[in-house]
């Protein structure tokens, strides 16, 4: 097992309930889809200004974990509404840094 480290992975995002937070949405290896609110400090979007109800690409900062083959566990900045913190993710969602 490698050490964990710090990674971007690929979201879609949208604006939070709270000033602090944004929402954020992706799909698990399974194919199944997760949402959590993940604080603005950890997530990456560009210049865009979200309105209520836009959603769009951006990047969250999230914690490798474990990684076999094209499977990757990874830690989240926050708990989703569906399995907590931790999900296996394919591991082309990965990006070193945001674009």
């Amino acid at each position: 097992m490698e050490a964990p480290h710090i990674t971007w992975l690929r979201y879609r995002v949208s604006p939070g309930m709270f000033d602090h937070e944004l929402g954020i949405q992706g799909q698990q290896l399974n194919g199944s889809e997760y949402s959590l609110f993940a604080p603005h400090g950890a997530v990456n979007y560009g210049d865009q200004r979200l309105t209520s109800g836009q959603v769009v690409p951006g990047f969250v900062r999230v914690k490798t974990i474990e990684r076999r083959g094209d499977h990757v566990l990874v830690e989240l900045p926050g708990q989703t509404f569906q399995d907590g913190s931790f999900i296996t993710i394919p591991a082309d969602q990965l990006a070193h840094r945001p674009a």
